[in-house]
């Protein structure tokens, strides 16, 4: 049997399929990081104590557009809304993404390979 993976997925924004630079696409869905401590209770008795920073439970979207005057319009639509709307999907795969806002502002490539990235952040993947 053979597993496929998330290698071309469907992008959509506000419920508009976005055309992508292919390998460009990268996501985190928010679940945060752990910081893992060891306590003891003396005698070489060793546990783990695990907890979760809420500080980085945050979604992350991230992804190339050419520099287009179309994708130029769709970055100043996206960047004056905080409260954007993305999913993934490929196959039996789907990812959704609520109340993402465009954090940093893209760097505008001029010229015939002329890229744009955007990156998203915002509420965890639910």
């Amino acid at each position: 049997m053979s597993t496929r993976t998330l290698s071309n997925p469907s992008l959509e924004i506000n419920d508009d399929v976005v055309a992508y630079v292919p390998n460009s696409l990268s996501y985190k869905e928010g679940s945060g990081d752990k910081e893992v401590k060891a306590q003891t209770s003396g005698g070489n008795s060793i546990s783990v104590v695990v907890t979760e920073n809420a500080e980085t439970k945050i979604s992350n979207l991230k992804f190339k557009l050419f520099n287009t005057a179309a994708n130029l319009n769709l970055i100043n639509t996206w960047s004056a809304n905080l409260a954007n709307t993305a999913a993934l999907s490929e196959g039996e795969i789907s990812v959704s993404f609520r109340d993402m806002v465009v954090c940093t502002e893209p760097e505008r490539a001029i010229g015939a390979d002329g890229e744009l990235e955007i990156e998203f952040k915002g509420a965890p993947v639910v």
